[in-house]
């Protein structure tokens, strides 16, 4: 069984994805997940008390693209435990780790 869920991302974002999951030769699923547990492993300390989850910065112009991912019941569990710890939205986690770690991973 799997959920399938959406993040918005900006384009830019999408596409680094996309060209990310080519060259690895991977689904942009596979790629996003890949993303979200490097993100995980290397913030797994910093979690925040009583403020509001922060989402990305607006872009003019409104150049968000959906992506859906299906994760496993579990994984799902641990995205939902990312937005509530790190106060971030999951949209904006596998942003900063596209930023982040992407290079590092291909």
């Amino acid at each position: 069984m799997t959920i399938e869920t959406t993040v918005n991302i900006s384009q830019d974002n999408r596409y680094l994805l996309e060209k990310g999951a080519e060259k690895l030769k991977v689904s942009k699923n596979e790629l996003i997940k890949k993303l979200i547990v490097r993100f995980l492993n290397q913030n797994f300390d910093n979690f925040l008390m009583f403020e509001r989850i922060q989402y990305q910065k607006r872009i003019k112009g409104g150049s968000w693209k959906p992506v859906h991912v299906w994760l496993s019941p579990e994984f799902y569990e641990k995205c939902q435990d990312l937005r509530k710890f790190h106060k971030f939205s999951i949209s904006n986690i596998l942003c900063k780790a596209i930023k982040l770690y992407l290079e590092e991973i291909i």
